[in-house]
């Protein structure tokens, strides 16, 4: 997961590709992209075709059904904030900082005792995260996946 964090981190703008990537690594299983396009009569969405692992078959989300299509998590706010509060997380502090980059910290909504990962300081009853990125969406998708990595790639 660290490499999609850094190209997230790095990239100019948001796109389909990351997109699917975002939706395939916070799906509740383990799951491996194929491929991606735009949704027949959903501009906004992404259409991804993938692998539940360690299985075979292959599957395509769907407007309707089991999968739903990938949401504009890299160029909309909007979604990445809706994914971050699926997940667990609050959106605290976006930051338009130096050369042009933005920052979010998310604040974890359980209360155990966590880490500020940024710092390292131990904070009492809550768990903090940061990501930055060239655009709001960019910048807050690499909190998201700082956030929920569970080390599977």
């Amino acid at each position: 997961m660290t490499d999609l964090i850094k190209r997230l981190q790095e990239a100019e703008e948001g796109g389909r590709e990351l997109d699917a990537l975002i939706w395939a690594h916070t799906h509740p299983e383990p799951v491996r992209v194929l491929d991606w396009n735009e949704c027949y009569g959903d501009t906004a969405r992404t259409q991804v075709r993938f692998k539940v692992l360690p299985g075979r078959r292959e599957n395509v989300t769907s407007a309707r059904g089991p999968y739903p299509h990938a949401e504009p998590f890299t160029t909309s706010t909007d979604a990445a904030v809706a994914l971050a509060e699926r997940l667990g997380w609050r959106v605290r502090v976006m930051d338009a900082s130096i050369k042009g980059r933005f920052s979010w910290c998310l604040e974890s909504l359980d209360p155990r005792p966590g880490v500020d990962h940024e710092t390292g300081a131990t904070m009492i009853g809550t768990d903090f995260q940061y990501g930055f990125g060239a655009t709001l969406a960019t910048a807050l998708c690499a909190a998201i996946l700082k956030a929920t990595d569970t080390g599977r790639e």
